[in-house]
């Protein structure tokens, strides 16, 4: 039976060797390797197939978390376990966040150590996260109070972020540094991390605590997301329909309507992006497509019929709101009341509306 490869790695020499000898006893199919820091442990990696290896953090040369840099890396398939004295449930679901990390406190039960190694050696069906998450890593810079230099790279994009005992000092990407260079890097998902040395940088353009970078970064990045996928919606929406037809029904209506016309919107029902207008004014948008959705609801659940092809709401200081059911699509506008003429509005303007929208509707 081919024996299961375990790396110790840690600057305690008498440690690693009562932990060799305990292992050996325990079970005959472990084969031990041992190293006193990341540097030996990587040289032992490139000439052993190690099935998991387990580490301390604190070590002089090349540290733990260098090593886990590099093995997540060159190894992503090989499972580590970390060895720490200073362990807390922060630092343990951190080192979750990485994938192929396992977290144990010293001083080591020795049977939790062993439920660990097999836990590690099994296959596991969901695979490996390709990729550290930048968040928890640099949470674990803080925690272990690390100065350093990371160099983080996310397909075409590059950057720097600048520790000194655990606290970001400078961050750098393309054209931007400090804050803003920050929120933009760690807000980067599994990008490849380099430590590449000591924190050459000394000015503290960032001056904010690492969690507060994260929290913002996290926020960031959802609003991000949240605007892809608002334009992902409108593109489809706009693809659906003839926006060309749709832009003479706009300019249609600015003539038949003057100068009583302050400001209009065409928007998709879904997501209240506007197709189109003029004077646009994204807050009514969202406003009146949610009243509008409110009003119908509520006639519906009273039992009274849904609402027809238009309503109008008369506003304080002579103003008018006419909102334009169409299905799918809302057309909202604001007018002057002392300047419009409500009888060709109703009679006239909206009926020829209603035709040329479900024209270009229909493509």
């Amino acid at each position: 039976m081919e024996k299961i490869k375990i790396l110790l790695v840690d600057d305690d020499r008498n440690f690693l060797l009562s932990l060799s000898e305990g292992l050996h006893a325990h079970d005959e199919k472990y084969e031990v390797l041992l190293a006193g820091n990341g540097i030996e442990a990587i040289e032992k990696l490139k000439s052993e197939e190690v099935n998991i290896v387990v580490t301390d953090l604190r070590m002089p040369e090349m540290d733990g978390i260098e090593l886990i840099v590099v093995i997540s890396r060159d190894y992503p398939e090989l499972n580590i376990i970390v060895m720490t004295a200073y362990g807390t449930s922060e630092i343990e679901n951190n080192l979750k966040n990485f994938g192929n990390c396992q977290y144990i406190e010293k001083p080591l039960d020795f049977n939790d150590l062993v439920s660990k190694i097999e836990k590690g050696i099994r296959p596991i069906s969901t695979g490996f996260i390709n990729g550290i998450s930048i968040k928890s890593f640099i949470q674990i810079l803080k925690m272990e109070k690390k100065s350093c230099t990371l160099k983080v790279i996310s397909k075409n994009k590059s950057g720097e972020l600048f520790f000194e005992k655990g606290e970001l000092f400078e961050a750098v990407t393309g054209d931007i540094d400090g804050l803003e260079a920050a929120l933009e890097v760690i807000s980067w998902h599994s990008p490849e991390i380099e430590i590449i040395g000591e924190n050459k940088k000394k000015n503290n353009n960032i001056n904010k605590d690492i969690d507060y970078l994260i929290l913002e970064a996290v926020k960031k990045s959802d609003e991000l997301k949240n605007k892809k996928k608002q334009e992902n919606k409108s593109n489809k929406m706009e693809s659906q329909m003839n926006v060309k037809k749709l832009n003479e029904s706009i300019e249609k209506l600015r003539e038949d309507l003057g100068d009583s016309l302050i400001t209009m919107d065409v928007w998709g029902v879904d997501d209240a992006q506007s197709l189109g207008g003029y004077n646009s004014e994204p807050k009514a948008v969202a406003l009146f497509n949610q009243i509008t959705i409110d009003i119908d609801k509520a006639l519906i659940k009273s039992g009274f019929p849904s609402l027809g092809d238009y309503y109008t709401l008369n506003l304080m200081g002579g103003k008018m709101i006419v909102i334009i059911n169409l299905g799918k699509y809302q057309w909202g506008m604001l007018l002057d009341k002392t300047k419009t003429n409500l009888g060709l509005l109703t009679n006239v303007i909206i009926p020829e509306l209603l035709d040329l929208f479900e024209e270009a509707v229909a493509g």
